[in-house]
């Protein structure tokens, strides 16, 4: 969102420059140029401290992980129950499953309330939903 900006103010400004080397440019042009200059400049820093780019690798390396968690639980439960047998007791199991989905969770980057109020007006939130508890806290 930064980074298309920064890339076009910085070209203006560099081609910009050249133009008003000459003396007989109107001062206001040169003001102008400056302030897209600073302008450039700021969006450069918002993007770089922001870091933009690691926090959407810590979205797509949890997305990963969750979407490896959910296949993993559909092939168990694809699985005819005679197969089921030979990977051992389901409770242990289970309980690995938990450890990994937990241990993903705290990985995971979280959502901020702008977003999860996007979600919530996209898919309806009911009384019975995960998200009904968070929906009452607020209110």
């Amino acid at each position: 969102m930064l980074g298309v900006p920064v890339v076009v103010l910085t070209t203006f400004i560099g081609t910009s420059v050249f133009a008003t080397l000459q003396d007989d440019i109107d001062t206001s042009l040169k003001i102008f140029v400056g302030v897209i200059s600073v302008t450039a400049a700021v969006l450069a820093s918002l993007q770089t401290f922001l870091r933009f780019g690691e926090r959407a690798e810590k979205h797509r390396v949890a997305g990963e992980s969750w979407a490896a968690l959910r296949r993993e639980i559909d092939e168990m439960l694809a699985l005819h129950p005679t197969y089921l047998a030979a990977r051992g007791d389901p409770k242990s199991y289970l309980d690995d499953l938990r450890k990994r989905m937990d241990d993903t969770a705290a990985l995971s980057p979280a959502l901020g309330d702008r977003k999860w109020d996007l979600l919530k007006e996209e898919l309806p939130v009911t009384k019975d939903s995960p998200d009904a508890a968070r929906t009452a806290d607020t209110a």
